[in-house]
Formats: structure tokens, sequence, C-alpha cells
């Protein structure tokens, strides 16, 4: 996937700095074994993500994808952005009608 079509704003530093604090209080991630990222899989973070706003989505160390191409998957699909990646951890955000962090 060589661009994707930015259909949100870009998030700014600080406004990634106050997602990433709220992010450390997410206890549980969603995780994704050795499977593909699929349908099931996505409408589970498309929930997710309209109650939430913020999910943690993380690989099992026994998968063969890669956390960057799985979060790419996953906005490109949801229309989300991804906040950061951390070992085989990522942060995806969207917003939602509450505007639960970014006001």
């Amino acid at each position: 996937m060589r661009a994707v079509q930015r259909l949100l704003p870009m998030l700014n530093n600080q406004e990634k700095a106050l997602l990433r604090k709220a992010g450390h209080q997410i206890d549980k991630p969603f995780l994704l074994g050795k499977g593909e990222v699929d349908v099931s899989f996505l409408s589970t973070i498309d929930a997710a993500l309209k109650a939430h706003e913020l999910v943690k989505v993380k690989l099992l160390s026994s998968s063969a994808l890669k956390i960057h191409d799985v979060a790419t998957e996953i906005c490109a699909a949801l229309k989300a952005e991804t906040v950061f990646i951390v070992g085989h951890t990522a942060l995806i955000y969207r917003p939602s009608e509450k505007r639960i962090y970014l006001k």
C-alpha cells in the first residue's frame, strides 16, 4: 500500500501525547495471533472504536505479521489513525460522536 488517503486530519504532537497517556490506562488490548486481520476482527475493533475512540491492538510474539502492517490495514479499513506503536502493540484512535478524548 503506497499512499493512504487521509480522511482524518492528522493528529498533532500534543494530541498524540494526550492519547498516549490515555492509552496507558487500557488494560485489555485486542490480541491478534497467527491469523490474518479478517472481517470479524475488524468489526470487533470498529465496535470498540465507536464506544471508546481509543483501542490497543497487540500481536502475539508467535505471529508472523508485522505490527506496522496490521495497524495500517486496520486504520485504512476503519478510517482511523495510529497514535503510536511500541514493540508488538499499536494504539489506534478514531473520533466518535461523543468526543471522549479530544474535544
